[in-house]
Formats: structure tokens, C-alpha cells, sequence
């Protein structure tokens, strides 16, 4: 089944009600639960975002609903992958590294880059059809790239276009005085296009935001197992392996905690940090193993692993079965 994170519909809530619509309501009608949207990790089915879009582009009689959720979003809806994203060698480096850690966003949608001259185009396709449309999600997925190339290349406007391959909506659009001169709609495809010479460029890397949202993260851990140091490493291990960043001092960081002040708390349990990041993997491909149907390349890739084959070694070491013996077996 093809997927997106959840945070795809960060926002949604308070941008529906802001247009006078329902969003329980609508949530509701695509069998999407409020309470999905609260969890830090949770897919949702690809095909019922795209429905829960168009429903409401129409309900809430704009057109440019997918645009407007996104640009609300902003860059950090990419979360610790897109941090990691930023701190790759060139822009091209993340561009490549995006296109092969996507399906920890979204998994159903595919990305190819193009050389047209001096510019580069980066064009999206999905691999499915919905009987509602796919205009609203499509534009959402735009966005978020002219968005993503946008920060990286530290660039203005007014060198990226975004194409659009659905007609330009009739009646009044949503800023249209600023969206006219970047977008174009009845385009041959969906994507974007910027400057070649971007490829080559050192992308902007923001290790206070990759922080901030672990220190955040953190703040709701201490409230919720305030005596329990265990539990807020193996959470914090979670969130971070994902980005495939996921160091001790990274952890004792964003725990603000000395390294070594980390490994002696740890000491004193009879634990070591090696232990604790065996552990939480294990659950993890345990828990998705049973129940879902992630493929073993997405379930390493959100483990961390950039080899597969080291992730079959590493979970047949622990519980004797290969990872899909494991989910045979289940």
C-alpha cells in the first residue's frame, strides 16, 4: 500500500477551520483519525490523503488547497530527513539523497531529474491513479520540492518555476499577483525547474533546527517519563534513525547531558548506548515486521541502515530468522 507521513497533513486542522469547513468531519469521511494526526510516526494511506484534499479544495471551494497547506508547512514538514537532507555535500548530493530516503515521507510517488539546457527539471509522477484526482496532492508535493531546492540553494523566487499540469482554476486564485509569476499551469508535467548551477552549490545546513525539534521532542518525553532515562534515550533514538544521524552525542545533546555524563548514567543501570540502539531496532522491525506491510528496503532505510544486507545480518544475529523469515513466521 503506498503511504505518506503524517506530517503531509501538518497544519490541515487549523487551515480548513480557518477557511470555515470541518476538518473532523473531513478527516472522518476518508477514514482518517484525528488522533493519526498526533502521533510522532504514523503513515497514512497515499489514497486517502488525495481524497482527503480534493474533498476539501472542493468543500472549501479552494482550488489551491495542496498550495496553501504546503506553504503553511514550510521546509520543516520534511522533519529530521530533511535536516539530514541539508547536511549533505552539494545541492546535487541532496537532491540524490532526497530521491533515495523519500519513501520515509512518501512511498508511491517517484522523482526524476532532467537536464533541459542551463536548467534542471525535476519532475514527479505517482504510481497510481484515484478516482477523485490527484491535483490537490500533486500540488502539495510540488511545493514541498520548489520549497526543499529553494532552501537548499539559498535562491529567490524568481529562479524556480513550478509546473503544473492541471488547468489554471477559473475565478479569483489565492495570492495570485505573487503565485502567477512562478507557477505554470497546462504544463507538459509536474515538477519544477531552477538553474543547473544550483547542482553544484554547498546547500544550506541547519543544525539549530535539527536540534530544536529534538529538544521540543525531549521537553514532551521528560513530561511523560520524567524518572525514566531509558525510555527518553530509546524515544529520542527513534525519531533520530530515520535521518541515519543517530550518535551518542547527538542523543546526549539533544538530552542535554554530556556524552559522558550519559554514558556513566547508563553505566550505573548495567546499560551501554550500543545496547539501547540494538534494542529500539529490534522492537521497530519487530513491530513493522508484524504489522505492515513496508517493504525490508523502506524498514532498513528507517532503521538507519544505508546497506540492506547489513540490517538481514544484524536481525538474524538477534533473532535467528532473516527479516522476512521473521515476518513468515508471524
Amino acid at each position: 500500500m503506498f503511504h505518506i507521513h503524517r506530517l503531509a497533513l501538518s497544519g490541515y486542522e487549523k487551515l480548513v477551520n480557518s477557511l470555515g469547513a470541518n476538518p473532523i468531519a473531513l478527516l472522518a469521511e476518508v477514514g482518517i483519525s484525528q488522533a493519526q494526526l498526533r502521533e510522532t510516526n504514523v503513515y497514512l494511506p497515499l489514497t486517502g490523503v488525495a481524497d482527503l484534499l480534493e474533498l476539501t479544495a472542493q468543500r472549501c471551494k479552494e482550488p489551491l488547497f495542496g498550495t496553501r497547506l504546503a506553504t503553511v508547512q514550510g521546509f520543516q514538514m520534511f522533519g529530521e530527513l530533511g535536516i539530514s537532507t541539508s547536511q549533505q555535500s552539494s545541492v546535487l548530493a541532496s537532491l540524490n539523497y532526497t530521491r533515495d530516503h523519500g519513501n520515509l515521507i512518501v512511498l508511491g510517488m517517484r522523482t526524476k531529474r532532467y537536464q533541459c539546457g542551463n536548467l534542471t527539471e525535476i519532475q514527479i509522477t505517482f504510481d497510481f491513479d484515484n478516482d477523485l484526482g490527484l491535483g490537490q496532492v500533486t500540488q502539495l508535493n510540488v511545493v514541498k520540492l520548489y520549497q526543499l531546492v529553494k532552501y537548499l540553494a539559498q535562491a529567490s523566487d524568481n529562479q524556480l518555476t513550478l509546473l503544473l499540469r492541471q488547468a489554471k482554476p477559473v475565478g479569483t486564485l489565492w495570492q495570485w499577483d505573487w503565485l502567477k509569476n512562478y507557477v505554470n499551469f497546462n504544463s507538459a508535467v509536474d515538477g519544477i525547474r531552477f538553474p543547473s548551477s544550483w547542482l553544484e552549490k554547498q546547500p544550506q545546513s541547519d543544525t539549530h533546527a535539527l536540534q530544536s525539534l529534538l529538544t521540543d521532542r525531549v521537553q514532551l518525553l521528560q513530561s511523560k517519563y520524567p524518572n525514566n532515562l531509558e525510555k527518553r534515550i530509546t524515544h529520542t533514538i527513534a525519531h533520530l534513525l530515520p535521518s541515519g544521524e543517530c550518535s551518542i552525542s547527538l542523543v546526549a545533546k539533544a538530552l542535554e547531558l554530556h556524552p559522558r555524563t550519559l554514558q556513566e548514567q547508563l553505566q550505573r543501570k548495567g546499560l551501554t548506548f550500543t545496547q539501547l540502539l540494538q534494542q529500539t531496532r529490534l522492537q521497530i522491525a519487530k513491530q513493522k515486521l508484524q504489522r505492515s506491510n513496508q517493504s525490508i528496503t523502506e524498514l532498513a532505510l528507517s532503521l538507519g541502515y544505508a546497506d540492506i544486507a547489513v540490517f538481514s545480518r544484524n536481525f538474524k544475529k538477534w533473532t535467528g530468522h532473516t527479516p522476512t523469515q521473521f515476518r513468515c513466521k508471524e
